[in-house]
């Protein structure tokens, strides 16, 4: 009976064997099966991260226009790389450095990404800060040097602004009847063998002009002018990097009616604050941040996008203010809204 039962066991114990299939055939095993991880990881890599450092990432693109602080916000020097150029640019911008880069006139342009795509939520979605303050004499008014801001998805993947389209966002002053649209100008490398020129000064203006005749421009609608070099900046206007270019042109949105001699002398230039949509425009502790969904095409048409991962910034105005020079954007720092809310934000000041 017991050696019965030993083999009846034995039996069943060999069909179970041949009726058991393994979970996956040794011979044919896929990466997936053997490291399900890896197969997550690359799977979530391949879709953009919303979340991460909410600070500046890195600076792709700086291209200045002409200006008073063009080499030394940041420093450049004749022959650097544009590698060098961006990482001095990283440098001052990245993790709220707050240390400022100037744009110079209309037309120069900053681009930099965070380490992250930001979401196009409900309300602003992104922060700049710049330098801007209000005039003391005159509070509506001040040092407003608005720069518009264009925002880029990366359609391929690779991390540089290479393959997208840049879209505007709609600021206050886009649908004003004198802004211009589609307003290009072209700045003339100055010959580094010119003689300065120099007008009489009226009696009670400052005297503060070097050369008034340095950077010559003209634009596409038949103007022309100059970036007047001053006594308080004698080094070059022109990008020092970009001395092999005979000329440096720029197309965008022109903002006018900016720029008011409140003193009727030279002596006291103020500067019109809009509403919203400009950087270093209102003072930081008034700046409200950016929203996705202000995004334009180039017809002025609404864009819809789900999340960005590029932001540049340009100035806006082509003005040459007196004793102050140029019309300037600056940029301090920048963060994701969506990571970093505007009231926890430091309060740090720009160098």
């Amino acid at each position: 009976m017991k050696r019965t039962l030993i083999c009846a066991v034995l039996v069943a114990v060999l069909l179970l064997v041949g009726c058991y299939k393994p979970m996956f055939d040794v011979e044919h095993v896929t990466e997936e099966q053997l490291n399900p991880r890896k197969s997550f990881e690359e799977e979530s890599s391949k879709k953009p991260r919303t979340d991460g450092n909410p600070f500046i990432d890195r600076v792709v693109e700086y291209c200045p226009a002409p200006g008073q602080f063009v080499n030394t916000l940041p420093l450049i020097k004749e022959g650097d790389p544009m590698d060098s150029v961006l990482k001095r640019c990283t440098e001052c911008l990245a993790n709220d450095a707050r240390t400022l880069v100037h744009l110079g006139g209309f037309g120069g342009y900053i681009s930099f990404a965070f380490d992250h795509r930001v979401r196009n939520r409900e309300g602003r979605d992104f922060m700049i800060h710049g330098n801007a303050f209000r005039a003391e004499r005159n509070m509506s008014r001040g040092n407003s040097e608005p720069g518009a801001v264009m925002v880029m998805v990366d359609e391929n993947g690779n991390g540089l602004p290479d393959d997208g389209v840049w879209y505007e966002l709609k600021g206050a002053g886009y649908d004003l009847p004198e802004t211009v649209k589609g307003y290009k100008i072209t700045y003339y490398r100055p010959d580094p063998n010119k003689k300065a020129t120099k007008a009489p000064v009226q009696e009670g203006h400052p005297d503060y002009v070097v050369d008034d005749s340095y950077i010559r421009w003209t634009d596409n609608l038949g103007g022309s002018g100059y970036i007047e070099k001053n006594i308080y900046h004698d080094q070059s206007y022109w990008p020092l990097n970009r001395l092999n270019e005979e000329t440096l042109s720029f197309t965008g949105t022109l903002l006018t009616n900016v720029a008011i001699d409140e003193s009727g002398v030279g002596r006291y230039w103020t500067y019109r604050i809009w509403e919203y949509g400009y950087v270093d425009n209102l003072p930081n502790d008034e700046e409200k941040g950016f929203d996705i969904s202000w995004a334009i095409d180039g017809e002025g048409h609404p864009v819809e996008l789900d999340g960005i991962d590029f932001i540049r910034v340009y100035c806006c105005a082509n003005v040459q203010a007196g004793w102050i020079g140029e019309l300037s954007t600056e940029i301090a720092t920048a963060w994701d809204l969506n990571l970093l809310d505007e009231a926890k934000a430091p309060r740090k000041k720009a160098l």
